[in-house]
């Protein structure tokens, strides 16, 4: 854990030049690990099938991991540690079509994949989060708009489904991150390219339509932030991990981020260095919790 503002530490040393981390999650060796692709495929591996290794080693390359096709990418890591159940998975695409699938539709996942959702040309899928089929989803995009509204708006559908429209989005903006709602006194966390970050309670995003343009999350329009690159829901007392192009990671304590409005600039969160820039963040009191509830038995959450 360091101090807000610091260096942080190298998370994976070696990575080739064109690499960048993407994804942060926790999990046990018996979970099942899905991976959702750009394309809209879902992949399944068991947690030991992946390879275990130390903090700044490079990793194994997912294609030697998974059957994945030329051109295509993951996007988003989910464990799981059953399928049984009335659970539902919620997906989000870059241009703001959302769309929920019972968690049972999942579990037969074949070695060369599954269609997960039907994409519109041009499209990608962005974010998958696990719910009860009744929770608020709160979206945010690169451009500091945000959009609040319950998931009874959105049907449960087919695995091969395409979705409804979650959010309109202005030209050359995109969806960034999505989260589902599971207590109302958490906080709504966001960070941007280039280290800025803030905290606002759940409360002040203020319910809208599904399908609408939302409400403003960020300063927009400042090049002294950058753009909005993460959003994640937090406690005071959680700690959260955020990691740079640059590989360095930092530990911070959420309380140490100060809470402000939806429209506020925010604070510096750590000193980047030239050409760095930030892309991901991960709550890792969440992250505990989450294995918690699949497993019964408390963990101690790690990178």
């Amino acid at each position: 854990t360091q101090s807000r503002g610091g260096r942080g530490v190298t998370g994976i040393a070696n990575l080739k030049r064109e690499d960048v981390v993407r994804n942060f999650f926790v999990t046990k060796t018996h979970d099942h690990v899905l991976f959702f692709t750009n394309k809209g495929r879902v992949y399944r591996l068991r947690g030991y099938e992946i390879p275990d290794t130390t903090r700044q080693a490079r990793g194994t390359a997912l294609v030697n991991l998974l059957t994945l096709p030329p051109g295509e990418q993951v996007t988003a890591v989910f464990p799981i540690r059953h399928f049984e159940g009335e659970r539902y998975l919620v997906m989000v695409t870059k241009q703001g079509v959302i769309k929920k699938s019972k968690l049972g539709e999942f579990g037969n996942v074949r070695r060369n994949g599954l269609i997960a959702i039907n994409l519109d040309p041009g499209d990608e899928l962005l974010a998958v989060d696990l719910s009860t089929g009744s929770r608020d989803i709160i979206l945010a995009s690169t451009q500091g708009m945000a959009v609040h509204f319950n998931e009874k708006d959105v049907r449960p559908m087919g695995r091969v489904a395409r979705g409804v429209k979650a959010m309109t989005l202005d030209k050359a903006d995109t969806v960034i991150a999505m989260d589902v709602v599971e207590d109302d006194r958490r906080e709504v966390l966001l960070v941007t390219s280039l280290a800025f970050g803030k905290r606002t309670p759940i409360a002040d995003y203020r319910h809208t339509a599904r399908g609408g343009k939302g409400v403003k999350a960020f300063a927009r329009q400042r090049d002294d932030i950058g753009q909005v690159v993460d959003q994640i829901l937090v406690a005071p007392d959680d700690q959260v991990l955020m990691i740079t192009s640059g590989n360095q990671v930092i530990r911070l304590k959420v309380g140490d981020i100060r809470k402000t409005g939806r429209d506020a600039k925010g604070v510096r969160l750590q000193r980047l260095g030239e050409g760095d820039e930030v892309i991901a963040i991960t709550n890792l009191g969440k992250q505990a919790k989450q294995i918690t509830e699949i497993t019964g038995e408390p963990q101690q959450a790690e990178l």
